[in-house]
């Protein structure tokens, strides 16, 4: 566990490379001894012997694949509403308001949360707020997603580990849907956009390669908000989002080297104030934190982690006045001008699926709207 915490720690300190064929993979040894330690989920996704149980002990996969549940907001007028769609189950999607002539958007949260957090409650509210003809689908996997306010530092960085192998089931089980109703001819991958934040960005990856190896098709779009870099950006666990994934992949770094990863593998790559802390508005940044408490706040979730929601939630609700980056190879060239007559590109919701390569952009984060409580 002491080897782990230290690569974890290289990881933290690393803005720019990271040179995994040099460390070791120690993977199996800690995913099993994190499930038979981890002890803490929070109230909100239920304290059953029987959950935690399956979660802590690694369960059966189709077990755990239940608790990947999918919720469809379907009405302009009562942003509250949702129908649950039953992965497999054509009845509860042909009875659902499911609109298989609109594109979807499909929100998957990250580690700790649940789908009525902020993300991607706020986010979904704003695609409903400004009517863009979308069906709106969240992803819930809330009792796999395990709980980042655990008392010690050890157990939290356990339930980061069980978190980050449960994301694979997550993709899979999003995949399979999304795979189901292209081979009853219902729906297009293609018209597919999955949004995912911190480790929902892999799930993303996950659910996007699933659909590729079932059917051969690719989804239209994947979007990842500051993908999850502790032990991702190593390779010590999981698959890392990659521009594979989907026909299109974009990245919205905003914490680079601290809760988010040092990697930018999708075809565009978005650095929001430079993509790394501090973000505009967020008071500390994990430098200022001694050896011991920068793993306790990366694993927290950081406030610049948390502005990468906030940043994309913005450029959907100026559809008339697009948010536009401009090509770079470093932020200093851009900060100092050097890039000032590259091309340009629209950032977020509006994206060309045809751009390519990195781009820099100055933001400042929208408040969240406080009424969801995580």
């Amino acid at each position: 566990m002491k080897l782990l915490f230290f690569v974890y720690l290289v990881n933290l300190s690393v803005t720019s490379i990271v040179l995994a064929q040099d460390i070791p993979n120690w993977l199996e040894f800690e995913t099993n001894y994190a499930r038979s330690k981890a002890k803490n989920i929070t109230a909100n996704w239920g304290n059953s012997e029987w959950l935690m149980e399956e979660i802590l002990t690694g369960g059966d996969v189709n077990q755990k694949s239940k608790m990947v549940r999918l919720y469809l907001y379907p009405s302009t007028l009562n942003k509250f509403y949702s129908e649950e769609i039953v992965i497999d189950d054509f009845e509860s999607l042909v009875t659902s308001n499911f609109n298989r002539n609109l594109p979807t958007k499909i929100f998957i949260h990250g580690f700790g949360h649940g789908y009525n957090c902020s993300f991607p409650q706020d986010m979904k509210d704003i695609f409903l707020l400004y009517q863009i003809p979308v069906n709106l689908v969240v992803v819930e996997w809330g009792p796999l997603a395990m709980s980042s306010e655990a008392p010690s530092l050890i157990d939290r960085f356990k339930n980061y580990i069980v978190a980050s192998e449960n994301v694979e089931i997550v993709g899979n089980r999003v995949g399979d849907f999304i795979s189901y109703m292209w081979m009853l001819g219902y729906y297009s991958p293609s018209m597919v956009h999955i949004i995912g934040f911190s480790l929902g960005a892999h799930a993303a990856g996950y659910a996007g390669k699933r659909v590729y190896d079932s059917t051969l098709q690719q989804i239209g779009r994947i979007t990842g908000l500051d993908p999850a870099g502790p032990l991702y950006s190593t390779g010590l666990v999981g698959r890392h989002l990659n521009e594979y994934d989907a026909s299109y992949v974009d990245f919205v770094h905003t914490d680079m080297g601290q809760s988010g990863t040092v990697l930018s593998l999708g075809h565009s790559n978005y650095f929001v104030n430079g993509g790394k802390p501090k973000q505009p508005g967020c008071i500390s940044q994990i430098t200022e934190y001694s050896l011991f408490e920068k793993i306790p706040v990366a694993l927290l979730g950081s406030c610049s982690h948390s502005t990468a929601p906030l940043y994309y939630s913005q450029s959907v609700a100026q559809s008339n006045d697009f948010i536009v980056a401009t090509q770079c190879y470093s932020n200093v060239a851009f900060q100092t001008g050097l890039c000032a007559f590259n091309d340009v590109a629209i950032f977020g919701e509006f994206s060309s699926p045809r751009t390519r390569g990195w781009y820099y952009l100055r933001m400042l984060p929208q408040d969240r709207s406080n009424i969801y409580s995580c």
